[in-house]
């Protein structure tokens, strides 16, 4: 039979502790940081779409303004 016996000393077992630990903190320091840039990200996009609107209601009020003034007679 073979011996299939492992050992770790107590360094390299802290060593591997260690290092799960930091790559476990900059998961998770990763990963808030992505949940705050999605949210500004939805931030823009609601703002965007509220701007757009807005550029649209003036578009429309700048076209009536227009075509009131082309119907009224040329001595105002």
């Amino acid at each position: 039979m073979m011996d299939t016996t492992f050992k770790l000393d107590l360094k390299t077992l802290i060593m591997i502790v260690t290092f799960a630990t930091g790559l476990a903190g900059v998961y998770y320091s990763f990963q808030s940081r992505l949940d705050a840039t999605e949210y500004k990200v939805e931030s823009v996009k609601t703002e965007n779409v509220l701007i757009q609107k807005r550029l649209d209601n003036m578009d429309k009020r700048i076209n009536r303004l227009k075509k009131n003034k082309t119907k009224s007679p040329a001595g105002r």
